[in-house]
């Protein structure tokens, strides 16, 4: 019984690509005479590792929403996904809904690299520009609703990776996007950008407005 426990790795967390990877040990792997000093339970050494980003293997998350664009055109509306693990994501054949339908389908060969970020807008025409890692909705639109909604992000299989929802308070602001705070963060929550930046929004880029 107890030494099964010898190496015993755990996972868990929001899921697979968030997860909390615990180490457990026997105390006596460490301490030779413990076995011939001390009474017979069998007590454990853990070790946390709280697997957040970083390092590690890919880990795609949604980190900024803007479902009220600027103006009138809803082709402003965007997604922004980045990679906040340790290597290069294969996200060819994933997909991007809204509480609807798919909405936007990423293609064969697309790769997103460790530390990068992509942003899905709803039309070619709402792309900043010379901003070079935007796409366009291969739907012809991402169909963000201001009255609340919800985005989902899942691989080629289907599985859901990652998603949030909001409400209308959330989306009030004109041209102002939610976005994770802490910037970039698996485990942030969404708050208005103008929150957490001096800018009301900021696609494919930190909430700074630097480079990923």
């Amino acid at each position: 019984m107890c030494a099964a426990l010898r190496g015993t790795r755990v996972e868990g967390g929001r899921h697979a690509s968030h997860r909390t990877l615990v180490e457990v040990y026997r105390v006596d792997q460490y301490i030779s005479s413990y076995e011939t000093t001390t009474s017979d339970h069998c007590p454990v050494l853990s070790r946390y590792n709280w697997a957040t980003g970083g390092g590690g293997s890919a880990d795609v998350i949604i980190n900024e929403v803007c479902a009220n664009e600027p103006g009138s055109s809803t082709a402003g509306e965007f997604i922004e996904l980045i990679n906040a693990g340790g290597t290069a994501a294969d996200i060819g054949g994933w997909t991007l809904s809204d509480g609807s339908s798919v909405r936007h389908t990423f293609p064969s060969g697309t790769t997103l690299n460790a530390g990068k970020a992509i942003a899905v807008f709803g039309g070619s025409s709402g792309i900043p520009g010379g901003l070079t890692n935007a796409v366009a909705a291969s739907s012809g639109g991402l169909s963000l609703g201001n009255s609340g909604d919800s985005v989902t992000l899942k691989n080629s299989s289907g599985t859901s990776i990652d998603g949030m929802s909001y409400t209308s308070s959330q989306v009030n602001s004109d041209g102002v996007s939610l976005n994770l705070s802490p910037d970039g963060s698996p485990t942030g929550s969404f708050v208005k950008h103008n929150t957490i930046s001096t800018l009301s929004r900021s696609a494919a880029k930190r909430a700074s407005g630097s480079d990923w």
